[in-house]
């Protein structure tokens, strides 16, 4: 496969409100996700039935001056489940 379109749409929300500890600001989110996506090879077209999708949910947990941590966990029709951990920094 050498060609790919995705999208991924998530649903964000609070869990624990971000508050201000001493200085440094805290809090956790929670979301929901569902990715689509399909792929081909150069000189195929793209077909829908080579579609796959999966839906998941997640946490951010916020540190001010660090950004966020976070962890999702997908799973697809097939019962194939991932884990992602990700971090963004904020400057």
């Amino acid at each position: 496969m050498e060609n790919a379109i995705y999208n991924s749409t998530q649903l964000q929300f609070t869990i624990v409100p971000r508050e201000n500890h001493n200085g440094i600001e805290t809090g956790i989110d929670g979301l929901v996700f569902f990715d689509h996506g399909f792929g081909w090879s150069i000189g195929d077209m793209p077909q829908l039935s080579s579609s796959i999708y999966g839906i998941g949910t997640g946490l951010r947990i916020f540190i001010s001056g660090l950004g966020y941590l976070g962890l999702d966990v997908g799973i697809n029709p097939s019962g194939n489940m991932q884990v992602h951990l990700s971090s963004a920094n904020s400057f």
